[in-house]
């Protein structure tokens, strides 16, 4: 029963900080998940302990659905771990949507025209076939890429922690 407040209020969060509807989007966003996973955490050595798993068959939908998105509970992390991977991930999101690469247009440049990364560049390496256009575009998106590093290496450390623990 608290199952779905938990994972509904959670996904709120996450839908605020993707909108941008909130204040201190970031750090409202990564206490939720955090509580989220901490929660799972207990409930899933909760349905270990207690005989829950494997689902039984008998039980109705809705609980064999519960139980089972309790079973996945992803990183043993703390709290404050599980923050900071999801501030990680929020940072690395943010760069990817709000960064923009300059347009290409006949064999060159074209700043008066920006593309986003999502969808407008990948969308452009699907579809164009011009070897020119084709480099331009993989460079400029190394360069937005390599903003992502600095976040990516921590996130991979404390991914690795979690898969330890």
């Amino acid at each position: 029963k608290t199952a779905g407040p938990k994972y509904n209020y959670d996904t709120n969060m996450e839908w605020n900080y993707a909108a941008n509807t909130l204040a201190n989007l970031s750090a409202i966003a990564a206490n939720a998940d955090a509580s989220l996973s901490a929660w799972k955490i207990q409930q899933s050595q909760y349905v270990v302990t207690n005989n829950y798993w494997p689902v039984n068959p008998a039980w109705n939908f809705d609980t064999q659905r519960q139980i089972g998105m309790i079973k996945n509970v992803g990183l043993n992390l703390s709290f404050s771990d599980n923050v900071y991977m999801t501030t990680l991930v929020n940072n690395m999101t943010k760069i990817y949507s709000n960064n923009q690469i300059c347009g290409y247009n006949n064999g060159k440049q074209n700043c008066s025209v920006m593309w986003n990364l999502d969808p407008n560049m990948f969308d452009k390496l699907a579809s164009v076939r011009d070897y020119g256009e084709l480099q331009y575009i993989w460079s400029q998106w190394r360069n937005v890429s390599a903003k992502i590093q600095p976040y990516y290496v921590k996130f991979v450390k404390v991914s690795n922690k979690g898969a330890q623990q």
